[in-house]
Protein backbone atom coordinates (compact mmCIF):
# COMPACT_ATOMS: atom_id res chain seq x y z
CA UNK A 1 0.00 0.00 0.00
CA UNK A 2 1.34 3.22 -0.65
CA UNK A 3 2.57 5.85 1.82
CA UNK A 4 0.38 9.42 1.86
CA UNK A 5 3.22 12.28 1.90
CA UNK A 6 5.33 13.00 5.06
CA UNK A 7 3.81 15.41 7.51
CA UNK A 8 6.54 18.22 6.40
CA UNK A 9 4.45 17.93 2.98
CA UNK A 10 1.39 19.05 4.96
CA UNK A 11 3.15 21.76 6.37
CA UNK A 12 4.05 23.47 3.45
CA UNK A 13 0.53 22.95 1.71
CA UNK A 14 -0.70 24.01 4.79
CA UNK A 15 1.31 26.90 4.48
CA UNK A 16 0.75 27.38 0.91
CA UNK A 17 -2.52 28.10 0.81
CA UNK A 18 -3.32 29.64 4.40
CA UNK A 19 -4.47 26.89 6.46
CA UNK A 20 -7.48 26.09 3.92
CA UNK A 21 -5.61 23.02 3.15
CA UNK A 22 -5.69 22.26 6.90
CA UNK A 23 -9.48 22.87 7.44
CA UNK A 24 -10.28 20.28 4.47
CA UNK A 25 -8.35 17.77 6.04
CA UNK A 26 -10.18 17.42 8.90
CA UNK A 27 -13.37 17.63 6.73
CA UNK A 28 -11.89 15.17 3.71
CA UNK A 29 -9.87 13.17 5.97
CA UNK A 30 -12.30 10.02 6.00
CA UNK A 31 -12.41 10.40 2.71
CA UNK A 32 -8.56 10.52 2.29
CA UNK A 33 -8.50 7.28 4.16
CA UNK A 34 -11.30 5.18 2.16
CA UNK A 35 -9.34 6.69 -1.47
CA UNK A 36 -6.31 4.66 0.13
CA UNK A 37 -8.38 1.92 0.52
CA UNK A 38 -9.64 1.59 -2.64
CA UNK A 39 -6.51 2.42 -3.98
CA UNK A 40 -4.76 -0.31 -2.14
CA UNK A 41 -7.79 -2.62 -3.74
CA UNK A 42 -6.88 -1.27 -7.42
CA UNK A 43 -3.38 -1.90 -7.19
CA UNK A 44 -4.29 -5.65 -6.36
CA UNK A 45 -6.72 -6.00 -8.72
CA UNK A 46 -4.21 -4.58 -11.42
CA UNK A 47 -2.08 -7.64 -9.88
CA UNK A 48 -4.88 -10.01 -10.63
CA UNK A 49 -5.00 -9.11 -14.38
CA UNK A 50 -1.00 -9.19 -14.23
CA UNK A 51 -1.40 -12.82 -12.85
CA UNK A 52 -4.06 -14.02 -15.07
CA UNK A 53 -2.02 -12.24 -17.92
CA UNK A 54 1.18 -14.16 -17.02
CA UNK A 55 -0.51 -17.65 -16.15
CA UNK A 56 -3.09 -17.74 -19.02
CA UNK A 57 -0.99 -19.87 -20.93
CA UNK A 58 -0.38 -22.48 -18.18
CA UNK A 59 -4.12 -22.67 -17.47
CA UNK A 60 -7.06 -25.08 -18.63
CA UNK A 61 -9.80 -22.61 -20.60
CA UNK A 62 -12.60 -22.99 -17.96
CA UNK A 63 -9.78 -21.99 -15.16
CA UNK A 64 -8.69 -19.04 -17.72
CA UNK A 65 -12.33 -18.17 -18.14
CA UNK A 66 -13.52 -18.55 -14.54
CA UNK A 67 -11.02 -16.17 -13.74
CA UNK A 68 -11.79 -13.87 -16.12
CA UNK A 69 -14.76 -13.78 -14.85
CA UNK A 70 -13.93 -13.19 -11.27
CA UNK A 71 -11.72 -10.56 -12.46
CA UNK A 72 -14.65 -8.52 -13.98
CA UNK A 73 -17.34 -8.99 -11.29
CA UNK A 74 -14.16 -7.65 -8.80
CA UNK A 75 -13.41 -4.84 -11.41
CA UNK A 76 -17.14 -3.74 -11.55
CA UNK A 77 -17.28 -4.14 -7.66
CA UNK A 78 -14.64 -1.80 -7.08
CA UNK A 79 -15.33 0.81 -10.05
CA UNK A 80 -18.37 0.95 -8.52
CA UNK A 81 -17.55 1.84 -5.01
CA UNK A 82 -15.01 4.53 -6.86
CA UNK A 83 -18.09 6.32 -8.20
CA UNK A 84 -20.20 5.81 -4.58
CA UNK A 85 -16.53 7.36 -3.00
CA UNK A 86 -16.34 10.33 -5.23
CA UNK A 87 -20.29 11.02 -5.37
CA UNK A 88 -20.00 11.38 -1.58
CA UNK A 89 -17.05 12.67 -1.99
CA UNK A 90 -18.55 15.55 -4.34
CA UNK A 91 -21.25 15.79 -1.89
CA UNK A 92 -19.20 16.32 1.46
CA UNK A 93 -17.59 19.09 -0.21
CA UNK A 94 -20.51 20.97 -1.45
CA UNK A 95 -21.91 21.05 1.92
CA UNK A 96 -18.67 22.59 3.21
CA UNK A 97 -18.31 25.19 0.52
CA UNK A 98 -22.48 26.24 1.34
CA UNK A 99 -21.80 26.53 4.91
CA UNK A 100 -18.82 28.29 4.06
CA UNK A 101 -20.26 30.58 1.53
CA UNK A 102 -23.61 31.16 4.65
CA UNK A 103 -20.70 32.16 6.84
CA UNK A 104 -18.97 34.10 4.57
CA UNK A 105 -22.69 36.40 4.28
CA UNK A 106 -23.05 36.52 7.77
CA UNK A 107 -19.55 37.73 7.95
CA UNK A 108 -20.02 40.51 5.12
CA UNK A 109 -23.58 41.42 6.80
CA UNK A 110 -22.04 41.98 10.38
CA UNK A 111 -19.14 44.25 8.63
CA UNK A 112 -22.13 46.59 6.59
CA UNK A 113 -24.08 46.69 9.64
CA UNK A 114 -20.56 47.93 11.60
CA UNK A 115 -19.86 50.40 8.07
CA UNK A 116 -23.44 51.59 8.60
CA UNK A 117 -23.00 52.22 12.14
CA UNK A 118 -20.06 54.23 11.96
CA UNK A 119 -20.86 56.30 9.00
CA UNK A 120 -24.43 57.42 11.08
CA UNK A 121 -21.47 58.32 14.04
CA UNK A 122 -19.42 60.16 11.12
CA UNK A 123 -22.74 62.19 9.38
CA UNK A 124 -23.72 62.81 13.70
CA UNK A 125 -20.42 64.24 14.47
CA UNK A 126 -20.36 66.03 11.08
CA UNK A 127 -23.73 67.62 12.33
CA UNK A 128 -21.71 68.83 15.71
CA UNK A 129 -19.26 70.16 14.13
CA UNK A 130 -21.12 72.18 11.97
CA UNK A 131 -22.90 73.70 14.61
CA UNK A 132 -20.07 73.91 16.88
CA UNK A 133 -18.37 75.89 14.09
CA UNK A 134 -21.39 78.17 13.84
CA UNK A 135 -21.30 78.77 17.49
CA UNK A 136 -17.27 79.76 17.11
CA UNK A 137 -18.08 81.79 14.49
CA UNK A 138 -20.74 83.91 16.36
CA UNK A 139 -18.37 84.14 19.47
CA UNK A 140 -16.01 86.10 17.47
CA UNK A 141 -18.57 88.60 16.23
CA UNK A 142 -19.42 89.24 19.59
CA UNK A 143 -15.79 89.05 21.00
CA UNK A 144 -15.69 91.42 18.17
CA UNK A 145 -18.21 94.10 19.41
CA UNK A 146 -17.70 93.62 23.34
CA UNK A 147 -18.02 96.61 25.00
CA UNK A 148 -15.95 95.68 28.03
CA UNK A 149 -12.93 94.10 28.95
CA UNK A 150 -14.72 91.64 31.64
CA UNK A 151 -16.87 90.64 28.68
CA UNK A 152 -14.18 90.12 26.54
CA UNK A 153 -12.63 88.07 28.65
CA UNK A 154 -15.69 85.43 29.66
CA UNK A 155 -16.34 85.59 25.40
CA UNK A 156 -12.43 84.81 24.88
CA UNK A 157 -12.93 81.63 27.46
CA UNK A 158 -15.75 80.43 25.49
CA UNK A 159 -13.98 80.82 22.00
CA UNK A 160 -11.30 78.50 24.13
CA UNK A 161 -13.49 76.21 25.51
CA UNK A 162 -15.23 75.95 21.88
CA UNK A 163 -12.09 75.66 19.60
CA UNK A 164 -11.54 72.52 22.30
CA UNK A 165 -14.89 71.09 21.77
CA UNK A 166 -14.06 72.01 17.85
CA UNK A 167 -11.07 69.81 17.91
CA UNK A 168 -12.05 66.89 20.31
CA UNK A 169 -14.93 66.49 17.39
CA UNK A 170 -12.47 66.56 14.38
CA UNK A 171 -10.42 64.03 16.23
CA UNK A 172 -13.24 61.43 16.78
CA UNK A 173 -14.47 62.27 13.03
CA UNK A 174 -10.45 61.28 12.12
CA UNK A 175 -10.82 58.59 14.00
CA UNK A 176 -14.66 57.10 12.72
CA UNK A 177 -12.97 57.51 9.15
CA UNK A 178 -10.28 55.65 9.90
CA UNK A 179 -12.14 52.77 11.43
CA UNK A 180 -14.39 52.75 8.48
CA UNK A 181 -11.79 52.30 5.98
CA UNK A 182 -10.40 50.07 8.16
CA UNK A 183 -13.69 47.80 8.69
CA UNK A 184 -14.42 48.28 4.71
CA UNK A 185 -11.17 46.56 3.47
CA UNK A 186 -11.42 43.20 3.93
CA UNK A 187 -15.01 43.02 2.38
CA UNK A 188 -13.38 40.30 -0.14
CA UNK A 189 -11.67 37.28 2.16
CA UNK A 190 -10.02 34.42 0.15
CA UNK A 191 -12.62 31.49 -1.05
CA UNK A 192 -11.96 28.04 -0.53
CA UNK A 193 -9.92 26.44 -2.28
CA UNK A 194 -11.60 23.10 -3.59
Amino acid sequence: MAKPAGGGADAILAIATGGISTMLSAIMGPFDERKRDLQAASDQMKKGWGMLSEYKNKMFGQDKQQAYQALLNAQDNLNSKWDDYKRARKKAFEQHQREWENKHRAWEERVRKNIDKLEERRSRLEGVLEHKKSHLRELHRKLDDAWSDDFRDRVSGWIDEEESSVQDIMDKLSQTEARIIHTASPLTPPRAVP
